[in-house]
């Protein structure tokens, strides 16, 4: 292969299906997307354990009721706690380790390269995200903010404390972005790496994403839709960023909200109209990528050399 091919500029539209793009690897065997799947939750498991062990000994060394911590984590919902410093750590901390996991599991599995989770040409691109995230905050943010503000009755006390915001501010996103690997990247590739049809992979993994997300029937088929539209929007834009860019914004515009006084947060607070708004707001969302991508050639980029073939 000459340089001048290595240095040729692919566009997303040019690459391998993103879903099935685990498939094209040399090491590739049907039975390592299942290692990935287990050690990824394993893994999970293990993190959780560990950051509400870490909660825990923050809670003791604060004074606090490390009994009455233990029983707002069986709460759910209902008592989710992203706003102090330990919360932050127990909610959100096992989530953000998601990442770093997936990284050292695909060098275990010895299946792919790291960066092929997260796109299917050369990687996560910190450049197409900021792109991305600016139409996530006007199309998704804005709208969600008021929203919420609508139908919290009012603002109440803040929840926040100094070191719980800036715990939230940084675990916050990984904690979205580590959901997208676990289920647009390992798990909706996995899938689609058997199947070979992108359209059931994305179905599959949006099953597993409502499920494991424990709300009431109306925040259920909430999360299904949007997890639907999330893997529509990883396998068109054939990497991450964009259902990010979506996650974060939706995710912490809620969690901003109820920090400081607009109760947002409920297995049970969702509503038909919460339906029509994810369909709405994530729709458009993905349809203006789209759009802008056509006109400006957002994800177009160098893909790495493993990823001209």
């Amino acid at each position: 292969m000459s340089n001048g091919e290595r240095k040729k500029v692919l566009s997303r539209s040019e690459t391998k299906d993103f879903v099935t793009y685990s498939r094209q690897f040399e090491g590739y065997k049907w039975s390592k997307p299942i290692l990935e799947i287990v050690l990824s939750g394993l893994f999970l498991i293990l993190s959780t354990v560990i950051c509400i062990g870490i909660g825990s000994i923050i809670i003791m060394v604060s004074g606090g009721d490390v009994k009455e911590f233990a029983t707002n984590l069986r709460k759910g919902y209902d008592a989710y706690d992203v706003y102090s410093l330990a919360g932050a750590f127990a909610s959100l901390g096992s989530l953000a380790c998601i990442i770093p996991s997936v990284a050292i599991i695909t060098k275990l599995v010895k299946s792919r390269p790291f960066h092929s989770v997260s796109s299917s040409c050369g990687g996560f691109s910190f450049k197409i995200f900021f792109k991305v995230l600016v139409p996530a905050l006007i199309i998704v943010g804005i709208p969600t903010a008021i929203e919420a503000a609508s139908i919290s009755g009012g603002r109440g006390a803040i929840q926040f404390t100094v070191l719980g915001f800036i715990a939230c501010l940084i675990l916050g996103p990984l904690q979205c972005m580590g959901e997208e690997y676990m289920f647009r990247g390992v798990l909706l590739q996995g899938i689609g790496s058997w199947v070979k049809v992108p359209i059931i992979a994305i179905i599959l993994q949006t099953l597993v994403f409502a499920y494991l997300h424990p709300y009431g029937v109306i925040g259920v088929i909430e999360v299904c839709l949007s997890g639907l539209l999330m893997g529509l929007a990883a396998y068109y834009t054939k990497g991450l960023e964009t259902s990010g860019a979506y996650h974060i914004v939706n995710n912490m515009v809620l969690f901003m909200m109820n920090g400081f006084g607009f109760k947002t947060i409920s297995k049970n607070s969702s509503q038909v109209k919460d339906i029509i708004l994810v369909i709405v707001l994530e729709g458009a969302y993905l349809a203006v990528v789209l759009l802008l991508d056509k006109k400006f050639n957002w994800f177009t980029r160098t893909p790495k050399e493993d990823d001209i073939v």
